[in-house]
């Protein structure tokens, strides 16, 4: 939470349109909460793990005593947090508070101490601090004295991004005194509350101290809707609630059972499992503007974060959830026009990257996943990687892919006015040119992938050749990708940044340790080492381009091991394990007959990153990438998105039991497994020797048994099996 992670500690349910957690006064995270700042109340909606400040943070409840006060805040002490229930003592008023939730509404009890004023306040148009959002119209109203309704409009990350969230209160105890606020002033005896800043506040009358009970069902779509999903928590108890939100988190992580391992990787990979769930927001038919009968989610931001691990592990464990989002982002392309790369509140956002839902489809396509309409599908896919969108930071791809093969990365000049940077210049272009067109490269494949599946061998032909459009920007010379400019010539330099004025400089010549500023070409968040493999379909062609597998090994001891100084400070190895190109580095030994190295590489970077304290993350959760890395990495395999293909390592666990669809279980034993005998000597796979570091979807989906005989030195094993499929393999 405080370490760049940016989650939130509250309630929610897998997937679940409603999470009820503490909003802070001053925070960083676009989740809303901060361990060192008070908080303000608890609202209904949060993102988790996002790197932009967007918004929700709406209907934010705060229980209070003594005299009336707006924008109290209280500081929390005794928290507990769990996935269904959070509690907290509010230290200056002495009252406890605690939160549990349905998937569409939030559970609130508050304890108040005897011979105090008890009273909760609402604020309607809440947002959170800090972010983005604004609310542009609000209306609430009690409409009996255990009851209120109301709605209120958001706009929100600069975009025209917009939505309007209706509720309906219930309290378990009859309101005594009535008040509405509306910007700093206070209507006592007054119902009825409006405006962009504005709310109302209960006051009970409860001499003896107890406790105060407070349910609300929200929709995106009507009071009606509200009513409804208010209904499956009414007439239950807080505990009742609880209990209830707790069994269907219990289903969900029992999904995959673990047994050895320690206590911190055990509470590691449950938390991971739990918050690799925890986004997208599922809020089928309960938008405006959309077929409620096909699935719709907020969040979908980004798939560059998530197809990787996130979007595969849903696969596995829960694809019926992964059909839906494919079914969702479908129906997003039929009705705007393009497939969405990121997606928030009814609209486009930044595109980071290439176009990654072709990654999610393609990958669908690869596994033989069941449950959404193939050719629809395919058609978006293929539209991405034939026609250029119209604007390639939020739609589509830019034009130069499909004319020049590559993005350019223009020479200096070209973002230069009167010999200074200037942003409006750079703005023109086409941002992180070097990242996008191995991104773009990487998704033509998974396009032919999907091809291929359809019997479409024409356009699996083409498609696949499109693929090798990032040879294009590798020089031969330095061993790396880089940046043409639309004349095919390689461009020397790059814009440096002065962090203490903001200013950029040009730089001329080569250095593949400089990290860029986020939308500074010409890679997107890393430098020429962050995307030194990244054409992860064709490693073979890397490996080959390289000068074979010793090579190639060597050249990655060097991104793991090599020392380099920038800026006065001294550091080790390349690996960014926080940063999503980086996310399969690790693994890819086993395509040059080394599996034993990722072993090495995957126990050392990920323990390393991940703990079991509040700043445990190595970076943003990324809307569960993060998370769901580490659920793989502690598993010992790795998805190689839009292939059909897995990369082992070893696990951390004697035992892996995985759930799959259908009733099967994929298990995973690891015999006489330590932190010292962490290497694989032989493996079975259903009772056959299984040579091979690596396997496939169609090896485990129908139930398996891959039997891992470990010890304390690498062996010969996967040595001599074939390597897995590349692109240019075919």
């Amino acid at each position: 939470m405080d370490g760049g992670g940016n989650v939130f500690p509250g309630a929610a349910l897998p997937f679940s349109m409603v999470n009820v957690s503490p909003d802070s006064k001053r925070t960083g995270s676009p989740a809303g909460y901060s361990s060192n700042s008070p908080i303000v109340g608890f609202s209904h909606n949060h993102m988790s793990g996002m790197g932009v400040k967007r918004g929700f943070g709406n209907l934010l409840v705060f229980p209070q005593t003594g005299a009336l006060r707006l924008n109290d805040t209280a500081t929390v002490s005794d928290e507990i947090a769990s996935p269904a229930y959070y509690s907290a003592n509010l230290v200056e008023s002495g009252i406890k508070a605690e939160v549990t939730l349905s998937e569409k509404s939030g559970v609130h009890q508050y304890t108040f101490p005897k011979g105090q004023t008890p009273r909760i306040l609402l604020n309607v148009t809440a947002t959170t601090i800090g972010s983005s959002s604004k609310c542009v119209a609000s209306q609430a109203a009690f409409i009996s004295n255990k009851q209120i309704e109301g709605q209120a409009s958001f706009e929100s990350g600069g975009h025209s991004s917009a939505y309007t969230i209706f509720f309906v209160a219930e309290f378990d105890k009859p309101v005594a005194n009535y008040s509405a606020w509306k910007g700093e002033e206070i209507f006592n005896n007054q119902k009825i509350a409006d405006g962009i800043n504005a709310g109302l506040v209960a006051g009970f009358h409860i001499p003896k101290g107890g406790t105060v009970g407070m349910q609300i069902g929200i929709s995106y779509f009507s009071l009606e809707n509200a009513r409804k999903n208010l209904a499956v928590t009414q007439g239950k108890t807080f505990i009742q609630n609880k209990k209830a939100a707790e069994k269907i988190w219990l289903n969900y992580l029992n999904k995959i059972k673990i047994e050895g391992g320690t206590d911190a990787q055990k509470k590691l990979f449950y938390t991971s499992l739990y918050r690799s769930a925890v986004v997208p927001a599922d809020v089928s038919g309960e938008v405006q503007g959309w077929d409620a009968n096909i699935p719709h989610f907020w969040h979908i931001y980004c798939i560059w974060d998530t197809y990787q691990t996130l979007n595969p592990l849903f696969t596995l464990i829960a694809p019926e959830k992964e059909a839906a989002l494919i079914r969702c982002l479908t129906d997003i392309q039929q009705k705007k026009g393009w497939l969405p790369d990121s997606w928030y509140a009814n609209d486009y956002t930044h595109i980071q990257g290439g176009t990654h839902a072709d990654m999610v489809i393609g990958d669908a396509f690869a596994k033989n996943l069941k449950g959404f309409d193939k050719e629809a599908a395919y058609q978006a896919i293929r539209k991405d990687a034939t026609t250029p969108g119209p604007d390639g930071r939020f739609k589509g791809r830019y034009p130069e892919y499909f004319t020049l093969g590559y993005l350019p990365y223009f020479q200096p000049e070209k973002y230069m006015t009167n010999g200074l940077f200037d942003p409006a210049k750079h703005a023109a272009t086409s941002t992180n040119p070097s990242s996008r067109t191995l991104e773009y490269a990487r998704n033509d494949y998974a396009v032919a992938i999907a091809a291929k599946a359809l019997g479409k061998n024409e356009d699996y032909q083409f498609f696949k050749k499109q693929s090798m459009n990032g040879w294009k920007i590798w020089n031969p010379t330095t061993k790396f990708f880089w940046g043409k400019d639309e004349n095919g010539k390689w461009v020397d330099g790059y814009f440096d940044t002065d962090y203490g004025t903001n200013s950029k400089k040009w730089v001329y010549g080569f250095n593949p340790n400089h990290i860029p500023r986020t939308w500074t070409p010409p890679f997107y968040e890393g430098s020429p080492w962050a995307y030194a493999f990244s054409m992860q379909h064709d490693v073979r062609g890397l490996i080959n381009r390289h000068g074979g597998n010793a090579a190639f090994l060597a050249f990655l001891d060097r991104y793991f091991e090599e020392e380099w100084i920038e800026n006065g400070k001294k550091t080790i190895g390349h690996h960014e394990a926080d940063n999503e190109p980086s996310f399969l580095y690790p693994w890819l030994h086993t395509y040059a007959g080394r599996p034993d190295k990722n072993v090495d590489r995957v126990w050392e970077t990920i323990n390393k990153a991940f703990k079991t304290t509040r700043k445990g993350l190595p970076g943003n959760d990324d809307g569960g990438a993060m998370s769901s890395l580490y659920v793989f990495s502690a598993m010992g395999f790795m998805p190689v998105a839009g292939q059909d293909v897995y990369l082992l390592a070893s696990p951390f666990f004697s035992t892996i039991s995985m759930q799959l669809e259908g009733g099967k279980t994929f298990h995973i034993r690891a015999k006489n497994l330590s932190e010292t005998n962490k290497y694989v000597q032989s493996a079975t796979l259903n009772g056959q020797p299984w040579n091979k570091g690596w396997f496939q979807h169609q090896d485990i989906i129908n139930g398996a048994e891959l039997v891992l005989e470990m010890g304390a030195k690498p062996s010969d094993w996967g040595t001599t099996a074939p390597p897995p499929p590349s692109a240019s393999d075919e």
